[in-house]
């Protein structure tokens, strides 16, 4: 399974949350930095807690001989598919390996986009790739267009929050037109612990008035929490204390049940994380991502992302879970990330 994690504008956090969401899986997972304007992931993420990551591979390693200009016949020239779990990334953790994107904009102009989106779709370890702040002419769409759900992340505050909404109607059609099917958007907004809950269900209120509320699946939220972010970057072990107990990772396993349910995606809380990837690492690689009531398949979710976007509230297992969304009530009230 493949997801695009996007932005509108400024910087809520969409390298983060694809690093939370995968880390958060508790099941192999890859997270690969897909921006065209340039990251810097590379530099940031510690492995060992002291060493960035080694100069290769990136991303530009993926579509490596495969240029740009032919890339839009990938049927005449098939590309042979690349395992990127067993080479091709770096280590992150145990379950959890990256692909960093390069420095600048410039690198970006010799990437094949849709033979890297076609590479990233083919992986059976699912794929959390941070497209950056997107838009629909933008180099990385075949991302998009090749994801089984595109997660936007935004900032809580009004004009951010406004901004994703205005972006994800006008993607909707954009999505649609060039993969013939109903794209499914998975909003989450970055905000503090204590506002997240409110937040989400406002936001829903607000997309299930608009124009792209039939794409929209659940609305979720990540913790606005800087440590938690350093102790991820420098290798810290999202299943052991402290990581496991921060507000980034508590809320990033929430978000991470509603992908499941919205995809089938299969993961594991932390008590079985372990126990199954250490058992059977190999397996857990090949497993064909379902949940306990069954695999989604990547049209079933497209169909089910016709639905009414349904809003969140805490239940008292501390798991979110879906209730109906009525019409817009008001402006949303939560902190800035």
């Amino acid at each position: 399974m493949l997801f695009a994690i996007c932005a509108d504008r400024g910087a809520p956090g969409s390298t983060t949350a694809a690093l939370a969401l995968a880390s958060a899986r508790g099941l192999p997972a890859i997270v690969v930095e897909a921006d065209p304007y340039g990251g810097d992931l590379a530099l940031r993420l510690k492995p060992d807690g002291k060493h960035p990551l080694a100069t290769t591979p990136t991303v530009l390693s993926v579509t490596a001989g495969r240029s740009a200009e032919r890339s839009h016949v990938p049927a005449a020239t098939p590309m042979r598919q690349r395992d990127l779990w067993r080479s091709g990334s770096h280590e992150l953790s145990e379950q959890v390996r990256v692909v960093p994107g390069f420095m600048n904009a410039e690198q970006g102009a010799a990437v094949a986009w849709p033979a890297l989106a076609s590479v990233l779709a083919s992986q059976r370890v699912p794929v959390f790739a941070d497209a950056g702040r997107i838009h629909t002419g933008s180099p990385s769409i075949p991302i998009l267009t090749a994801a089984h759900a595109v997660i936007a992340v935004c900032r809580g505050d009004m004009g951010s929050v406004h901004h994703m909404i205005e972006r994800l109607e006008a993607l909707a059609p954009a999505i649609a037109e060039r993969a013939g099917r109903t794209p499914m958007f998975l909003p989450m907004v970055v905000a503090a612990r204590h506002h997240g809950s409110a937040l989400s269900q406002a936001i829903s209120q607000l997309l299930g008035a608009s124009a792209v509320g039939p794409a929209v699946r659940y609305v979720g939220w990540l913790a606005w929490d800087p440590p938690g972010c350093v102790a991820l970057e420098d290798g810290g072990d999202p299943w052991e204390k402290p990581l496991r107990k921060s507000p980034l990772m508590t809320s990033a396993r929430k978000a991470l049940h509603l992908v499941g349910l919205a995809t089938g995606l299969e993961y594991a809380q932390p008590a079985q994380a372990k126990s199954r990837w250490s058992k059977a690492p190999e397996k857990a690689v090949d497993t064909v991502p379902s949940t306990a009531t069954g695999a989604a398949s990547h049209e079933g979710a497209a169909a089910s992302a016709r639905e009414p976007a349904p809003s969140v509230t805490r239940s008292d297992s501390g798991w979110s879970r879906p209730v109906p969304v009525g019409r817009a009530r008001g402006d949303v009230n939560g902190e800035g990330a």
